[in-house]
C-alpha cells in the first residue's frame, strides 16, 4: 500500500522539513497552506496521515480536523503545534479528532515518533 501524507502549516519552511523526513520514511508527500486547502486535499488525495498545524488564515487546524473527521472518522490525523505546550489545546486536538500530537519546535526523532504513534493507531 502506498503512503501518503498530507502535511498542512502555514509556513513553507516548517512544510518542507516535515516533507523532507517523511519522504526519507517513503512517504508520497502533499502540502497545504490552510484548513480550507487541507480539506479540499483530503478528499483528492484521501491521505494515510495527515499532520495539521493549529494556527493557519482562513480555517484553524483544530476546525480542519474535525470537518475531515466528519468527512472520514477514521482519518489519521496528527496535530503539531506549539500550542500543545498548553494542556488546554492537548484537549481541544483530541476533541477535535486527533490521534497524535508533535509539539513544535519538534526534533527529527520527536516527529518520527509522533508519526509512530499515528501509525500504531492505524494497526
Amino acid at each position: 500500500m502506498k503512503k501518503i501524507a498530507l502535511v498542512v502549516d502555514d509556513n513553507p519552511y516548517i512544510r518542507g522539513n516535515i516533507r523532507e523526513i517523511l519522504e526519507a520514511s517513503f512517504f508520497e508527500v502533499f502540502e497545504a497552506k490552510d484548513g480550507i486547502e487541507s480539506i479540499d486535499m483530503f478528499l483528492e488525495i484521501n491521505p494515510t496521515i495527515v499532520i495539521m498545524d493549529i494556527n493557519m488564515p482562513r480555517l484553524n487546524g483544530l476546525e480542519a480536523t474535525a470537518r475531515i473527521m466528519e468527512i472520514n472518522p477514521n482519518a489519521n490525523i496528527a496535530i503539531c503545534s506549539s500550542m500543545l505546550f498548553i494542556p488546554y489545546y492537548q484537549k481541544l486536538a483530541r476533541k477535535a479528532g486527533a490521534k497524535a500530537l508533535i509539539s513544535k519546535p519538534f526534533t527529527k526523532l520527536e516527529l518520527i515518533s509522533g508519526l509512530n504513534e499515528l501509525l500504531e493507531e492505524m494497526r
